[in-house]
């Protein structure tokens, strides 16, 4: 195996709680990265930096298409009675499909209603696991970046893809491992960077050091090695804080994170669900804006004439130190003499923002109170994240800062990405770390890979007392005893690193029935995030509780090799029954991030012919720290 070619697009993928956003850069081309576009039922055409909502609506009838993004908006903006929504029940909403794989405690009541609607779906046989809604959701995006790279930048069959995923701080080996193979089977649906006779390009990355990347090359500071700072990622359903410490300068590289990062389940989505009630609290009276026989509602009405308004223009406005008033105009409204909000000049926003920013000021103040504790120097915040572009919060965290210096004597400065730039930041900066891949983290794997193995009595004197202890099983076909379905860890966590080309090999041996007319050899590969002690079943408490997954499978055709293997005729059934015994010396090759199989017949023989496996894995970013080339 060689090493990949350089690709000819690089695409970055900041699959986020409420919106989603995709850069990419044609090498070769203009330096400046560029994000994805025109995502069909979107208004804010012609602009860069645009996000599609993370969310996708199945139909329960297989005769409707799943809509995703802005597409469900559009949809939502019309009569609950039109045809084109009555296909879709709210059950098949599914919205934040992030929170699926981040396992923080303070998400654990939006991940159960979550897995609420997904169960129902499952029921109903639209999907067959969770993590599918992730899948389709990125099958839908890689879709819609295939044809507008084809259709204006001249992506063809030959391009070759990398593409780069941001995953949070907090996420564990297995949750990253989970998105990577949504995202290389999103790939391969949408023949985009992956089909049948290519391998995937994929690299990770952490969320905080592609938008650290980004805001803070942006602002021209100048940051020395060993230096701390805090990192405040604001989002559309979330936000999350940690305090960093910078390992390399130049490229910038975060090192370890110097506290446990925290979050809240606060977002700008919270200000969209205030300001729908708001409104809704208003309009309650003014029945008459109903009709009934169109199926016209006042929720239809907030979604189709206030919240687009609020989402486009108000929210993305708001500044707390100006006296500003914002006025909603709603087709057929009437002046109330009651309500002094249905007028003309209509109401400011403090009581929609006030609670949240409130929220994450406290935050910060948590992340600032342990850096005084632990006597960490910090002289910066770091503003990231979709909401970090709202006025109103930068002058919020701005006033909370001066107040804190002036009572510490500190003089802790905020850092704020270019304008209106930092919604689109992790992807931005994802890019920029991918196009400089040098000293990120060691190669040491922080997940296990391993082959099954099966221990034969004859080889006993090979393996240790206590893995002998284990249960034995009779097998019919050679008369032997075997410690059945153990796993090989032939890629161990946290035990050493590994060097950019590795090596690895062993023999393995199958039985194949004469009648039989295919001869096809199965390795079966499994995953963990702490389990390195070899050879234990995948039914032993070792290896128990969750602790070892799938990861995937390796075939070898071996049928050529019929009427080249003398059948082992059994004298009595003490000696079983005729069988062939095949033994392959298999190697696996390790590249980089990527690794393939190759069976060697006869084992023992230096000039064994190769046989090639087909791999069902073959990408192992998710084997290694976020960032490792």
């Amino acid at each position: 195996m060689a090493r990949k070619k350089s690709p000819h697009f690089r695409i970055a993928i900041d699959f986020g709680t409420t919106f989603t956003t995709i850069a990419f850069i044609k090498c070769g081309g203009s330096k400046k990265v560029l994000t994805v576009e025109e995502w069909p039922g979107a208004r804010n055409f012609g602009t860069n930096g645009t996000q599609v909502p993370t969310e996708m609506w199945y139909s329960t009838e297989k005769t409707y298409p799943i809509l995703y993004g802005y597409e469900i908006t559009r949809r939502l903006e019309l009569p609950e009675a039109d045809p084109l929504r009555c296909g879709y029940e709210s059950i098949g909403l599914i919205t934040k499909p992030k929170l699926l794989l981040d396992k923080s405690a303070h998400l654990e009541p939006i991940r159960k209603a979550l897995m609420g609607g997904i169960r129902q779906l499952k029921k109903k046989g639209v999907v067959k696991k969770s993590e599918d809604v992730v899948e389709h959701l990125l099958t839908c995006f890689l879709k819609h970046v295939k044809s507008v790279l084809e259709r204006d930048h001249d992506l063809n069959a030959q391009s070759r893809v990398e593409i780069t995923f941001a995953v949070p701080v907090c996420w564990s080996a297995t949750a990253n491992a989970v998105m990577r193979t949504c995202l290389q089977a999103a790939m391969k649906t949408a023949r985009f960077g992956f089909d049948d006779t290519t391998t995937p390009s994929l690299f990770m990355v952490n969320e905080a050091e592609a938008a650290a990347m980004h805001a803070l090359t942006s602002d021209n500071l100048v940051l020395n090695r060993g230096e701390c700072f805090i990192l405040l990622d604001c989002g559309g359903g979330t936000t999350d804080s940690g305090m960093y410490k910078i390992s390399y300068e130049h490229p910038l590289r975060l090192g370890e994170e110097v506290t446990h990062p925290k979050g809240v389940v606060c977002g700008s989505g919270d200000l969209n669900v205030r300001m729908h009630k708001f409104a809704a609290s208003n309009l309650r009276r003014e029945r008459y804006l109903e009709n009934a026989v169109e199926g016209i509602t006042i929720d239809n009405i907030i979604d189709s004439e206030v919240m687009p308004h609020f989402e486009s223009e108000v929210k993305r406005a708001f500044d707390i130190t100006k006296d500003q008033k914002f006025t909603f105009r709603i087709r057929g409204l009437r002046e109330s003499t009651v309500n002094p909000r249905l007028k003309r000049n209509c109401f400011d926003l403090n009581s929609i923002f006030i609670e949240s920013l409130n929220t994450i000021e406290d935050l910060l103040l948590e992340q600032i109170d342990c850096a005084q504790r632990t006597n960490t120097a910090v002289d910066k915040v770091v503003l990231v994240g979709g909401f970090g572009d709202s006025p109103a919060l930068k002058e919020h965290l701005k006033a909370s800062l001066a107040r804190i210096n002036n009572k510490n004597n500190t003089d802790i400065k905020l850092v704020l990405a270019a304008a209106n730039t930092s919604a689109s930041g992790v992807a931005v900066g994802a890019i920029m770390r991918a196009q400089d891949k040098t000293n990120g983290p060691r190669r040491v794997p922080y997940r296990s890979i391993g082959i099954l193995h099966h221990v034969s009595e004859h080889a006993a004197q090979n393996y240790p007392a206590e893995v002998l202890g284990q249960l034995w099983e009779f097998n019919e076909l050679d008369q032997g005893d075997y410690i059945m379905n153990t796993v090989h860890w032939i890629i161990k966590a946290g035990k050493g690193e590994i060097e950019t080309v590795h090596t690895f090999q062993f023999n393995s041996m199958h039985f194949f029935d004469p009648e039989n007319p295919e001869w096809i050899v199965e390795e079966a590969l499994f995953a963990s995030d702490t389990c390195v002690e070899d050879y234990y079943a995948l039914t032993h408490p070792k290896n128990k509780a969750g602790k070892v997954v799938e990861f995937g499978t390796v075939e070898f055709d071996v049928t050529h090799l019929k009427d080249r293997i003398q059948m082992y005729v059994a004298l009595d059934s003490e000696h079983g029954s005729d069988r062939y015994e095949v033994v392959l010396l298999i190697k696996m090759k390790v590249i980089d991030r990527h690794f393939e199989f190759t069976a060697y017949w006869p084992a023992d023989d230096e000039n064994a012919a190769a046989i090639q496996g087909v791999q069902s894995a073959s990408d192992l970013s998710s084997a290694f720290r976020p960032g490792t080339a």
